[in-house]
């Protein structure tokens, strides 16, 4: 129908199947401080004991680490590259540690 809808989250926190309570932008927040995202979306279910994080990479320190660990291709290839992965994974897991955020979040 061409319309356009802006959609949102209806609150600012919800809770894990354990009964931990987790604020999403919070944890948004604490992962775009990395210098190889460009955006953050977290994702929780009442009924799991875990969040979901989608990252979105940022593409010129992206190609800078892979070219670091002798990666070469296009950006795709990059994204999908298991030492890439792990490095940024290791940054990720190292911010939310020295921000005090628990294995949940």
């Amino acid at each position: 129908n061409g319309a356009l809808q802006i959609i949102d989250r209806k609150k600012n926190i919800f809770k894990l199947a354990q009964g931990e309570y987790v604020a999403p932008e919070k944890v948004e927040n604490i992962y775009l401080t990395s210098k190889y995202t460009a955006e953050v979306f977290i994702h929780g279910d009442s009924f799991k004991t875990a969040c979901v994080g989608i990252i979105v990479p940022d593409k010129k320190p992206l190609m800078s680490l892979a070219q670091e660990c002798g990666v070469s291709g296009e950006f795709e290839d990059v994204c999908k590259n298991a030492t890439v992965i792990e490095k940024v994974l290791a940054d990720l897991t190292k911010i939310g540690k020295a921000s005090g955020l628990f294995g949940f979040e």
